[in-house]
């Protein structure tokens, strides 16, 4: 069972979700970053070893890409996301 974080909900991964972990840095180069992360078995009540990565990479001068990628050994539900805010007025 997935512990509640929000009265008797779970959200974001829980109280100590993947946005609270360090990540690795497994690769950096001047126009992409790619971070790693191993979540155990268990972690915050949901089953399998999950390995998460995301880069971030400037393909071009005005565009960022995001790709996110994972694996797991037992089922577990995964979606990960990006909940950026950009203010794009004060450019």
């Amino acid at each position: 069972k997935v512990k509640a974080n929000n009265g008797a909900h779970h959200l974001h991964g829980g109280g100590v979700g993947f946005d609270k972990k360090r990540w690795a840095v497994v690769e950096a180069t001047d126009t992409a970053l790619t971070l790693a992360l191993r979540s155990p078995d268990g972690e915050e009540g949901y089953p399998g070893c999950v390995d998460a990565r995301i880069t971030y990479s400037l393909p071009t001068p005005t565009s960022l890409k995001i790709e996110y990628a994972a694996t797991t050994d037992a089922a577990t539900p995964l979606n990960l996301t990006n909940h950026s805010y950009w203010n794009l007025e004060d450019g």
